[in-house]
């Protein structure tokens, strides 16, 4: 990864950036907690292999995300904020019991949020953070077909696809107050940094 940092054209104020580092780290540490846990319990080998390489993925996105954020000066606090993008998510976490629930909820969810915000913060950053977020979303993509596996290998029948079906509806309607917080959130920080007039897009 290249080591300067490339100051035209960043949108984003470097202290507000280097805070969002934090959050995002926090998030992907998250990640690989629950990732190691669900491994752990699982009884499918090849769900459990799956899980490993992901939850080995949340680690360095962790630790990338929090060497990022010392790079730019950031005090690295044992409690960083969480995201207010996530945490209409958050209470599926508590009700997610099999492996198809909570990999709907974490891979085909949070992930694609994830995929989401780096795609539309990319351009608001410097050339060394938008290097860190194309070496994450590249394994963020895998973990998305990773949830499309999970789905296809377990629901093998009617009743259990209605059953994903269901959840992964009500999943998807806490999913897009998320996404109404990025784009909010997004347009807020570039009216208020860069001082232009800029409305909240309707999707992201």
């Amino acid at each position: 990864m290249a080591n300067h940092d490339a100051a035209e054209g960043l949108l984003l104020d470097r202290q507000l950036w280097a805070e969002q580092c934090k959050i995002s780290a926090r998030a992907e540490h998250g990640g690989m907690v629950v990732c190691g846990m669900w491994m752990a319990e699982s009884d499918d080998i090849e769900a459990k292999l799956k899980l490993a390489r992901q939850t080995w993925d949340e680690s360095r996105h962790a630790m990338a995300f929090y060497e990022r954020a010392r790079e730019l000066n950031a005090a690295l606090d044992l409690d960083p904020p969480q995201s207010p993008v996530l945490q209409p998510l958050i209470p599926f976490l508590m009700e997610a019991r099999t492996l198809v629930e909570r990999t709907t909820l974490i891979n085909l969810c949070v992930e694609v949020l994830a995929v989401e915000s780096f795609h539309a913060t990319k351009p608001l950053v410097d050339l060394t953070s938008r290097e860190l977020m194309d070496f994450i979303l590249a394994d963020e993509v895998t973990h998305v077909q990773l949830g499309k596996w999970v789905v296809d290998h377990f629901c093998t029948t009617p009743e259990a696809k209605a059953k994903h079906d269901e959840f992964q509806g009500r999943v998807d309607e806490a999913l897009a107050k998320g996404r109404q917080i990025l784009a909010q959130q997004l347009a807020d920080q570039a009216v208020a940094l860069v001082g232009c007039s800029v409305s909240a897009p309707e999707t992201i």
